[in-house]
């Protein structure tokens, strides 16, 4: 397991006038949300990060297999989310339920981006999480236009020998109580993509989870309302917010390093063993994911 993870968060601007609620939210102009992606990808692509974060709708379904190529050149794990699916339905079609996805998308070169060749494509792997619950906001939108949703019935939990283990949920679900419980000792990372105009909730919510999960908390937020942040469990008070972006309609992607194999190892530590006060991160919660184990059982 690597000490340090790279993180690219490609805070990317749109807002609610770039969607046409008459063609079940579909993206207006397509090519620029993926030209402002392209871009992300390129200081990945410099920085040699290991994962890519994107904001939620960010995508066009359309573009998905471009994304695909991109993590394959990138040796580099890529989540975002996309606008509301599934692809395969009609634009007009009112009957289809309307469904929330993120995706995560993991090349088969991982860590490996000498290895990408257009001649020679190895291929990458791609995963849908659809959003448990809506936003009140946004399922007052949702009917407003006359849909339906469909709801997700399950989180999921990446498992990598050298990236470590990690989880993403879209936006509203990063509110969820039980889903929290579960996440407790599961994860050293935990990836939120968002389109979230309540940026100072989520960053309280941030600075709390770091401590309860004892784990990194990522959040990308869509450009239009800003507060993309990456907070890692540090004690020191000057080291735990590794990055933030303040004020909205910023366009930004920067990559950041957070650590790794230094928290898997407080999280397997006993809690017998004598805690040391110059120890660089928090000490584990009382009970900590011994309720999680209970809940996944």
């Amino acid at each position: 397991m690597l000490e340090k993870v790279k993180v690219t968060i490609g805070q990317v601007c749109f807002n609610e006038d770039d969607f046409i609620p008459e063609c079940r939210f579909r993206i207006k102009n397509p090519l620029k949300h993926y030209e402002s992606i392209e871009k992300v990808f390129q200081v990945a692509l410099k920085s040699g990060a290991n994962f890519v974060l994107l904001p939620e709708f960010c995508v066009p379904r359309k573009y998905l297999p471009n994304l695909e190529q991109w993590a394959e050149k990138l040796g580099a794990i890529i989540i975002g989310g996309m606008e509301y699916g599934p692809g395969w339905c009609d634009d007009n079609d009112r009957s289809c339920h309307l469904i929330n996805q993120a995706f995560v998308i993991t090349p088969r070169n991982l860590l490996c981006p000498s290895k990408y060749s257009l001649r020679c494509r190895k291929g990458a792997t791609l995963v849908k999480i659809t959003k448990l619950s809506l936003a009140p906001e946004e399922k007052r939108m949702v009917l407003k236009n006359n849909y339906k949703y469909r709801e997700g019935n399950g989180i999921y939990i990446f498992q990598n020998e050298i990236l470590g283990d990690f989880a993403v949920l879209i936006c509203f679900d990063f509110m969820n109580l039980p889903v929290q419980v579960l996440l407790q000792s599961s994860v050293q990372t935990l990836f939120i993509v968002a389109f979230n105009k309540d940026v100072s909730a989520f960053k309280a919510l941030a600075e709390t989870d770091i401590r309860l999960l004892l784990c990194n908390v990522v959040i990308c937020n869509a450009g239009r309302y800003g507060g993309s942040l990456a907070y890692a469990p540090y004690r020191e008070p000057y080291e735990r917010l590794v990055y933030q972006v303040e004020g909205n309609n910023v366009e930004s992607a920067v990559t950041i390093e957070l650590p790794l194999k230094p928290l898997k190892q407080i999280q397997i530590t006993p809690e017998s063993t004598r805690f040391d006060e110059k120890q660089r991160f928090f000490r584990k919660p009382p009970y900590y994911g011994q309720m999680a184990v209970k809940s996944r059982e």
